[in-house]
Parts: C-alpha cells; structure tokens; sequence
C-alpha cells in the first residue's frame, strides 16, 4: 500500500541529491512571499523580502569563497546558498543600507563558522543559526521568523515533507513537535488537541521541524542520536512556556544548545583520503579504493558522506552517502557505485580522478551493521548496488573465519549485473548461502530466480524464514516492496533492519 502511495514521489526526489532539493524549497518559499509580500498579504514588500533574500545569498557566497581562500580548503557551493535563503526566511526584510550591512555581517558570521568554528573537521554549529544568534547578540536585531505567518504555512508544509520524506527524517520531526506540543500542553494545563493546532498553523514550527533541524552537518545521523537531538531541541524551545524567563531560548539559540550536546554525546571527524585505485566489479558497477593515512575504524554497514568537488555540478550536487564497501579488516576504504549513462557530474567526477587524488569524507554513521549474537539467523536482500554493506559484513565474517547461518537474496535486471558474487561463493565454507533473481526477461542457460523478489520466492529460499533476522539495503522503493513480502508472510518489525539514506539513486 506504502509503495504504491509513495512510489512516484519517491522516484521523483530520488532525482535530486538533499543538497539540491533543499534550495529549491527555499526558492519557492522565498519567490511565494514576495509574491504575497506584492499582493500587501504580508507585512513586508515583496521588493523588501527579494532585496534582503539577494543581499544574504550574496554575501554569503562571497564570505564563504573568501574563507575557503584563506583557510585553504574547498568550499561547497550548495552551502552558502542554502544558508543565505535560510537566513532570508528568519531574519526581518529590510531595505535600509545599515539594514543591509547587518545582513551581511550575518551572512558573513554564518559561514565563517563553518571554517573557524571546527571541531574534529566538523563544524560545531548550525551556520545559519548561528548567523542568526549573532545578529541579536551583536547588533541587538533578532531573528523574528517570519517564514512563520499563517500565509506561508501550506508551502513551508509541502517543502518539509518533501525534504523529510527525501531523507527519511519524517520521525526526527514527529518526535520534535510531539515533545513540543506535550510541554506546551503540560505547562498551560490545556488540551494536546489545542496546543497541537496552535502549533500547526505557525509554519515557522513547521520550518524549524523541517528544514532547520535536519541540517546534516551538526546533527547526529544515527537514529537514536537524531530523535534524542530532536527531543532536546523541542525541550529547549518550550522552556520559555515554562515561565523560567532565565531559560527563554529562540529556536536559533535552542539549535545551537542542542547542537553542543551532539558534539559532546556523538563526536565524528572528517577524513581526508586518496585514490589508490578502481575496478569494474560488475556490469555498469565499479569500485573505488582509497588510502587513509590512519587506520579508520567502523562497523560493516555504516556508510558516510563522500564529497567531490568539481564545477559545473549538476542537480545532483556534490556530495553523497555512501556506504563504505571494504571490510574493516581491510587497510583501505572502499566504494561501490552504479554508473551507467547519463551519469551524474558526481560520479563523472568520481570516474575522472587519478591516482593520488584527494575526496572527503565525513559524517561516519548507519546502524545496519551485524547482530553481536553469533547464533542469530540472518539473510541479508540486496537490490541492484544496495549490495555494498553486505559486501562489507561478508568479506568481514569471511576474514575472520565467522561462521554464521546466513542467505543472501540478490536482485539485479540481468546476471551481468551481479557483483562480488566471488567474494559470496567463497563465503560459502562460512555458512553464506547465496541466491540470485534477474528482474528481466529470462536469460538462456540462466539457472537462478527469474522476477521481482516476493513472499514464495523468500519461503523457497529460506524455509525457516520466521527464526531469521531481515536486512533489506536498496532503492527506497525497492526496500519498501520487500518489506511488504515480509509482512505478507508474518515476519515482524523487530526482525526487518533496513538500510536507506540519500545516497542511492
């Protein structure tokens, strides 16, 4: 039912990568309230709010390319445009020249931290919070988010459930406004009914909820990290309901609170790394080798954020998850991506590097790693090149002489397109039993599954099917309808892990 809802919208987002997706919602929020600011429906013009818009983006761009200069690292593109559109949205139009210079004083403060305030290689704060935060705190002009009139909410609604559905952070938003809404309700003893829709009709919740908070560089990625994250956010944006004036936070201070919490409870670094080789592994799939100059730690089935900064990109952007391919038992880190044409710039730029080249990667995270209980059934279902954390547990287990009782169920269009399946027939003296379906039409002489994985191809498999934990890693769409087979056969949540982030396309 899930798929066939969510299926087109799903397949439409997972055409724009995060970093992309998220300055289009800003535009249109930006473009629908000059409009409205035009038709005298807001309190301020629409010349006022383009002026002010123009002015942030602006200087945010010429702050960040300086800052990069002088710092001598790379600046990312997409992120002085979506911090100068943020800012936009929060911080009053004005049309004023000292009005102006405060604007950029705020764009310039937002992206100086990212460079200045560093922790690990990650920056500390939310840039556009902290922009924000200063204007008040220096310039005695506080952020008033006026993204938050009634006017603009259907829009602010549409953009955050797009960008929340993109990245699967649909729960980290629900977790903020229920613990909001409850604090809210507690402390004015009023109904959950009441504060829930005085709630809803001021879309600067919904913004902080959607855009704000899911900001991917200062909050945790792990979904225990990120919900928790959200709770505190919301506790702390409540406490001034609390009548504890001491306590009062905007929701740019209450961000950067939160925002020291995650440093200190889920620390993480960037990794600089240079290409020590590629290899084609399978029909339009190749791998990508890289050296560390330490010995980088992590669980099999994490994955990070990779960065390859090439001009011009396309909507895709920069940036990518991806999970790490290569065993932990291995020296160097290693990817595997589809690249087929037309490929993004990003994997354009991927193909062109030559050995020695330098990429980025940042952001270590994902739960979707093997269970500690060695007795524990497993059967890992990969679809196209969601096979890449499986690679990694197997080549894992393998080294180490793990024996587990373990099936692999491997979709691909056409046997070309299967990967790694040596390192899988090897992994059979370990307990791996391997199966394979091609979703097309039937090859000659193919001796496997043929069609999409359902119910009575997983009870062929895998007969004990109910004692067996579920991995599903692939498209989201894909992940989606496997899990509906599973449910189809009575396998219950707390025995499907599933592997999606913003990385597949």
């Amino acid at each position: 039912m899930w798929s066939k809802l969510f299926g087109p919208l799903d397949k439409l987002l997972d055409g724009f990568s995060m970093y992309r997706l998220l300055p289009y919602c800003l535009l249109v929020l930006v473009g629908t309230s000059s409009v409205l600011g035009s038709l005298g429906l807001l309190p301020y013009s629409g010349l006022e709010i383009l002026i002010s818009a123009s002015v942030l983006v602006c200087a945010s761009f010429a702050s960040n390319r300086l800052f990069s200069r002088i710092i001598g690292v790379s600046a990312n593109k997409e992120s002085d445009l979506i911090s100068g559109l943020i800012l936009s949205l929060i911080m009053t139009p004005v049309s004023s020249p000292r009005g102006l210079l405060v604007l950029v004083a705020v764009a310039t403060v937002a992206m100086g931290s990212k460079f200045l305030l560093v922790w690990g290689n990650r920056h500390v704060f939310n840039p556009a919070a902290l922009g924000a935060f200063s204007a008040g705190l220096i310039f005695n002009n506080y952020a008033s988010w006026w993204v938050g009139t009634p006017r603009l909410l259907p829009v602010a609604l549409v953009a955050s459930i797009l960008i929340l559905r993109r990245i699967q952070r649909a729960q980290m938003a629900l977790v903020f406004g229920a613990v909001f809404m409850a604090t809210l309700a507690v402390t004015h003893h009023a109904t959950f009914f009441h504060t829930a829709q005085l709630s809803l009709t001021h879309s600067a919740i919904v913004f902080l909820a959607g855009v704000m908070l899911t900001e991917p560089m200062s909050a945790p990625k792990n979904k225990p990290g990120y919900l928790s994250y959200a709770a505190f956010v919301a506790l702390l944006y409540a406490t001034p309901q609390m009548g504890l004036s001491h306590l009062s936070l905007a929701p740019e201070a209450a961000l950067l609170v939160a925002n020291i919490y995650t440093l200190i409870a889920f620390p993480s670094r960037r990794v600089v790394l240079r290409l020590a080789g590629k290899k084609k592994e399978a029909q339009d799939v190749y791998s990508f080798s890289f050296r560390s100059e330490k010995k980088f730690n992590f669980k099999a089935g994490q994955y990070m954020e990779w960065s390859v900064h090439h001009h011009p990109s396309d909507s895709k952007g920069t940036r990518r998850f991806l999970t790490i391919s290569s065993s932990p038992t291995e020296d160097n880190l290693e990817i595997a991506l589809k690249i087929s044409e037309p490929a993004s710039s990003f994997k354009r730029a991927l193909v062109a590097m030559h050995e020695g080249d330098e990429i980025q990667a940042s952001e270590l995270a994902g739960s979707f790693t093997l269970p500690k209980d060695r007795k524990q059934k497993l059967a890992f279902i990969a679809g196209g090149i969601g096979v890449t954390p499986y690679h990694s547990m197997v080549k894992q287990l393998l080294d180490a002489n793990d024996q587990r009782d373990a099936c692999l169920l491997y979709s691909a269009s056409n046997p070309s397109q299967f990967a790694f399946t040596n390192l899988f027939r090897s992994a059979q003296k370990i307990g791996l039993k391997a199966s394979y379906t091609v979703t097309g039409s039937k090859p000659d002489g193919w001796n496997g599954y043929n069609g999409r994985i359902n119910s009575a191809m997983i009870r062929s498999i895998m007969p004990d099917y109910a004692h067996r934990t579920f991995y599903l890693s692939g498209s989201l769409g894909f992940v989606q309808l496997v899990r509906e087979q599973l449910k189809d056969l009575g396998v219950s949540n707390r025995r499907i892990r599933k592997d999606y982030f913003p990385g597949y396309e």
